[in-house]
């Protein structure tokens, strides 16, 4: 059954609906994006699959290939680091201000969530840890209440969405991330701005390098998507 069809607000849903399947690699990085496909999946018409798809090339979320059409983009080494360079710096700026403006209320949620990510990591279970660093972004954004920064931040995410599940589950990288943001953590509770801000952009530049040679990694496993060759025309 179709979905009610409301322009605007549909296409910003299925826009969230798709960039979530992203970041969970429900599809993965060089994978093609066929519309029927995904008009089946979303149950929305044509029109909105291309307007978001549309989109998330603008964002580099997705490259269009002559005769293969949208594939989810992939990064290179290259460009993880300084799109990696770009969200320390900004999240680490996030930080920073939340930790001036923050009442005790505030440090002590955050410090409930760095329990939650602790415990699900001691558990192995990425996703939840991925899902409370998500909270904490979330809940410092929403204290500082700054809405440029939050853009640029959010734009940021999305395009590193696709790699945080890749990195967080290289061997070795939990306890390590864990570790890292506990040094983010305790600055926050001792109210020091400078180091949280200081501590989280050490642990994006740790995050940077992981995601680097996860992918040099995958280019050497796997091979790049070609065009398909078109069938010769009988005679």
């Amino acid at each position: 059954m179709r979905r009610p069809k409301v322009a605007a607000p549909l296409r910003q849903e299925i826009a969230q609906e798709l960039k979530t399947d992203l970041a969970n690699l429900s599809f993965s990085p060089g994978s093609r994006l066929i519309e029927r496909e995904l008009c089946e999946r979303y149950e929305v018409s044509r029109t909105i699959i291309r307007e978001v798809l549309r989109e998330f090339e603008s964002e580099g979320l997705v490259e269009n290939i002559p005769h293969i059409g949208p594939v989810v983009a992939v990064l290179s080494p290259e460009e993880a680091v300084q799109i990696y360079e770009i969200r320390g710096i900004l999240a680490g700026l996030a930080t920073r201000k939340f930790v001036e403006i923050a009442s005790q209320r505030d440090i002590s949620r955050v410090l409930r969530i760095f329990e939650r990510i602790k415990a699900s990591a001691i558990e192995e279970d990425v996703r939840a840890v991925l899902s409370g660093v998500s909270d904490f972004h979330n809940t410092v954004l929403d204290t500082i209440n700054n809405e440029p920064l939050r853009g640029m931040l959010d734009r940021i995410h999305t395009r590193v969405a696709i790699m945080r599940l890749t990195t967080l589950s290289a061997p070795g990288r939990l306890p390590n991330a864990v570790s890292e943001l506990s040094k983010v953590f305790e600055a926050i509770k001792k109210q020091d701005a400078t180091a949280a801000e200081r501590a989280f952009i050490e642990h994006i530049e740790s995050v940077a390098l992981v995601a680097r040679e996860e992918l040099k990694r995958q280019r050497l496993e796997q091979p790049m998507v070609k065009p398909m060759k078109r069938k010769a025309k009988s005679t």
